[in-house]
């Protein structure tokens, strides 16, 4: 009986392990059309950004926000530089379209479908995984 014991702790350690791994794994980076003029964007400029705050770029251009709809890189990305879960940013977002004062962000299943809308349009900014292919598009750093 010790030993049946032993193997559920033992398979129960290595599920948590995994679990965590595959947490620490989602590396979000902020990616954004090659027109977009900043190259960085302090944590606070990030959120605003996100949350439909700052509306235009810094050479007047229109902001295009385009997202993930879901999984880990998602949700790292946004717990951590916009401060809501997915739901609540979906929320908040949908009540800006009904409200008549924001439009849904353009949402992606694949990271590489985001990449391409990034890259064909003027003034977008979406995250991804760091290791995905982001060729045509440039990175933004957060500060």
């Amino acid at each position: 009986m010790n030993n049946k014991y032993s193997h559920m702790i033992a398979a129960v350690l290595v599920l948590m392990i995994m679990t965590a791994a595959g947490a620490a794994q989602a590396a979000p980076i902020l990616i954004a059309n090659n027109d977009v003029p900043e190259s960085a964007l302090s944590g606070g400029q990030v959120k605003d950004v996100f949350l439909g705050k700052s509306a235009q770029w810094s050479n007047g251009n229109r902001v295009m926000l385009s997202m993930l709809k879901g999984g880990e890189v998602s949700k790292t990305f946004l717990t951590t530089n916009v401060k809501k879960s997915s739901k609540q940013f979906s929320t908040f977002w949908k009540k800006a379209v009904f409200s008549g004062t924001g439009e849904m962000p353009a949402a992606f299943a694949a990271e590489a479908d985001l990449v391409e809308f990034v890259a064909g349009t003027p003034g977008a900014i979406g995250y991804i995984d760091e290791a995905t292919p982001h060729d045509g598009v440039k990175v933004i750093a957060i500060n």
